[in-house]
């Protein structure tokens, strides 16, 4: 039985979720609670321990050990075991971010005020907290999916028998979505525009990037030191989505 692999299907909507529903493997490939060999990890807490992420990370890894070793394992098993760990580290980080204080509703006891600051004060404290911790949880979740992108377009190879995933820029958003401009505001400096990026999809989609696409696409990476030849360029490329065959 798979049942007691779980996904999570939106754990940014409540503080410690963890919504659970099967991970999406044909039953065919489980024997004996086996997945190709492998032994599937006990059901996660909810919310997820240590033991669970170790459990996922480790999972991950046996099965990319395994076709590592030309073990037949289709490439829609290592993306849903990713995506499997994705989640449940993704589910723990949530899970270990404090509630956002709350204040006191209108009519209740009044408490000493914070910091020298009346109710007012004590809600604005409290949603700039909230703002900052939201803000902490986009960057974490940018991070997790960078992450899982990455690691699957490895077990691809090259991309032409499995499509790669995307894997989103540093600040979030996707290579193939423009960007529209952002004027200044509230102390920010302005943000230019960016025309949407070719999908990367293969090893091929990568070889045929010309020389300000792969600077884009090394910018969005957060790559500082760009070489001067294209083919340079493009293999780097290759390495910061997780391209594992030879790009040149």
């Amino acid at each position: 039985m798979i049942a007691h692999l779980l996904n999570v299907d939106d754990p940014a909507l409540c503080h410690g979720l963890f919504n659970r529903s099967p991970l999406d493997i044909a039953p065919n490939f489980v024997h004996n609670g086996n997945l190709f060999g492998i032994p599937l990890p006990p059901a996660p807490a909810n919310p997820p321990t240590q033991d669970d992420v170790q459990n996922a990370a480790d999972l991950k890894a046996a099965i990319v050990a395994a076709r590592a070793r030309l073990t037949p394992i289709p490439a829609d098993v290592t993306d849903a075991v990713a995506l499997y760990e994705f989640e449940i580290v993704q589910a723990r980080q949530i899970s270990l971010m404090p509630p956002p204080a709350i204040p006191p509703a209108p009519g209740a006891p009044q408490i000493a005020p914070i910091g020298g600051m009346g109710g007012m004060g004590a809600v604005l404290a409290a949603i700039n907290t909230l703002s900052q911790q939201l803000v902490t949880l986009n960057t974490n979740m940018t991070d997790l999916r960078r992450e899982a992108a990455i690691n699957g377009s490895r077990v691809k190879r090259s991309g032409l028998q499995h499509p790669y995933t995307e894997v989103p820029f540093l600040d979030g958003t996707k290579p193939s979505n423009p960007v529209p401009a952002v004027p200044a505001q509230n102390g920010q400096p302005a943000q230019l525009a960016r025309a949407a990026l070719p999908l990367i999809r293969n090893v091929d989609d990568v070889r045929t990037l010309t020389g300000p696409q792969a600077n884009t696409y090394w910018t969005g990476h957060g790559i500082v030191q760009i070489p001067h030849h294209l083919p340079e360029r493009r293999r780097l490329v290759g390495e910061c989505i997780g391209c594992s065959v030879t790009v040149e």
